[in-house]
């Protein structure tokens, strides 16, 4: 989720990684998952918490 939260306010994937300490492919992975269980609901509330 915080890779997630770091995407919505334009972070890139190679500072995410670098922060979290693992590789670019372990974060897609990890924004793929999450992305696969959104509903739209979901995707407006964390807009809003991200904001």
């Amino acid at each position: 989720m915080m890779a997630l939260k770091m995407i919505l306010v334009r972070v890139s994937l190679s500072g995410i990684s670098f922060v979290l300490g693992v590789t670019e492919e372990t974060v897609l992975m990890w924004l793929g998952r999450e992305l696969s269980q959104l509903t739209n609901d979901n995707f407006d509330n964390i807009t809003r918490i991200a904001a």
